[in-house]
């Protein structure tokens, strides 16, 4: 199950690419992985198969490090973001504690939605 990010809240992933810092909202998350966007300027930032060893998931007082295998990215034009880069990846093995947060995370966040 999918879980949506509540719009308005400050749950981002951080990590490096290329040598640069960056923030990115979360779109959504699950046991597998999660989805995040980006600015237009960042189109050619990531690409599928990249890694982004210990990425930083955070939602409120949660938080944890994982390494994040980049599965997909597609270009979405959107009214209120313009045009974003929707980046989906997916969780390399978690910790017990890592995965006791993130369960935590998504039973906060109540419920979901089937994969899609």
């Amino acid at each position: 199950m999918r879980v949506d990010a509540p719009l308005g809240q400050q749950d981002t992933v951080r990590f490096s690419a290329r040598g640069k810092p960056y923030e990115a909202p979360i779109h959504d998350l699950s046991l597998g992985g999660v989805s995040f966007w980006l600015p237009r300027g960042e189109f050619a930032l990531l690409t599928p198969g990249m890694t982004l060893a210990h990425a930083t998931v955070e939602r409120g007082e949660h938080s944890f490090v994982a390494d994040l295998e980049v599965r997909g990215t597609r270009r979405v034009k959107s009214f209120l973001g313009g045009e974003q880069l929707h980046v989906g990846c997916q969780f390399a093995p978690l910790g017990d504690d890592e995965l006791a947060t993130l369960e935590a995370v998504l039973a906060e966040l109540g419920g979901g939605r089937p994969l899609e």
